[in-house]
């Protein structure tokens, strides 16, 4: 399969430093959307340090749903020094494996695996397998992912204090309704927003262009929340 490697620059936090992420990309096909990095992506990638999350424990563990090339996966393992599972449907698994594989920083756990949405809905998860943080970039595509994301982020999120779900989508026009039906449906099920805001990217695959995005951080109700985050320059383009 035709492919070219891109290379993405990660700020790490409390340092000038930061992380190079070389990324396969297949060729783009309509049913494949995941084998390509949006901007919502990398814009969520380069603000994850700046969200001012709680601290993880020790035992914590990391969460990508719909993990794409996993960049946001990947550069939160390199940022957050935490085991994270990357996950995305069959088809997509092994460019992401190839990615894992090839980016995995030294003393670092990124594991990939298969997680369609709509399997297990329903199954009671132990406490003690849940995620401290679970994370998501562009996942919206029809009217029935938003009630499939919350199933999996209320399923697989872990409860109490430090428990938080961050999410980032572009601002697409048509899809208004998917996005008050995620805000909706998150709330129902007991999550609320602890921080939120909207910056601007690049995507440079389908019609391109200037795309506008939403990144909220959301935790359960009742717990003390989070500070203030930081704010990024409104112009975050692919490079």
């Amino acid at each position: 399969m035709p492919s070219q490697t891109r290379t993405f620059r990660i700020p790490l936090p409390l340092s000038q430093k930061s992380v190079n992420l070389s990324l396969r990309e297949p060729t783009l096909t309509a049913d494949n959307l995941g084998l390509k990095t949006w901007a919502s992506s990398y814009l969520l990638s380069k603000r994850l340090p700046l969200l001012g999350l709680p601290t993880f424990p020790p035992t914590a563990k990391a969460l990508e749903l719909g993990a794409g090339t996993g960049l946001v996966g990947l550069a939160a393992s390199a940022i957050f020094k935490i085991p994270i599972l990357l996950t995305d449907l069959p088809d997509i698994v092994p460019n992401l494996q190839y990615n894992a594989n090839t980016n995995s920083a030294p003393g670092a756990t990124v594991s990939v695996s298969v997680m369609d949405w709509r399997d297990g809905v329903d199954e009671i998860v132990p406490e003690g397998e849940k995620y401290d943080l679970v994370l998501a970039a562009d996942p919206l595509y029809s009217p029935e992912h938003p009630g499939l994301l919350v199933g999996m982020v209320g399923k697989w999120l872990k409860k109490g204090t430090h428990g938080r779900a961050v999410v980032e989508m572009p601002l697409r026009d048509g899809y208004s309704s998917e996005r008050s039906d995620f805000r909706g449906r998150m709330e129902r099920v007991g999550l609320e927003i602890k921080s939120e805001g909207v910056e601007t990217g690049v995507d440079d695959w389908g019609a391109g262009g200037e795309v506008k995005c939403w990144w909220s951080v959301w935790g359960w109700n009742g717990d003390r929340g989070v500070g203030p985050a930081k704010a990024l320059s409104d112009d975050v383009g692919l490079d």
